[in-house]
């Protein structure tokens, strides 16, 4: 899934999760998935059972689900190692300038 796909498709969690207010802009994809197995877990499959007919997601939604935390995962460590990689040339840097002898004046 591509990164512009993933941002179009968490713009639209955040229309969706939030009517009338397009402009709300706190939104935190694993607070919100995590809410939501929260919840399953808390109605137990006696409560999933009776919510049945009232579903209007199928299977392949917890799939899409799945690659969304995936893609978010991915992101942040994409994240990361960009910091990393930032902070080892700053090292880098700073150690090469150490170690550059002084200029002679003369």
């Amino acid at each position: 899934m591509s990164a512009s796909r993933t941002a179009r498709i968490i713009g639209d969690l955040r229309t969706f999760s939030h009517p009338g207010n397009e402009a709300f802009q706190s939104f935190d994809l694993h607070e919100s998935l995590d809410e939501r197995e929260f919840l399953r877990k808390s109605i137990g499959p006696t409560g999933l059972l009776a919510l049945k007919p009232l579903q209007v997601t199928s299977y392949r939604d917890d799939w899409h689900r799945y690659l969304l935390k995936q893609a978010d995962v991915r992101a942040q460590i994409r994240d990361h190692q960009a910091r990393v990689q930032a902070q080892i040339k700053e090292q880098q840097t700073r150690i090469r300038e150490r170690l550059r002898p002084p200029k002679r004046q003369g």
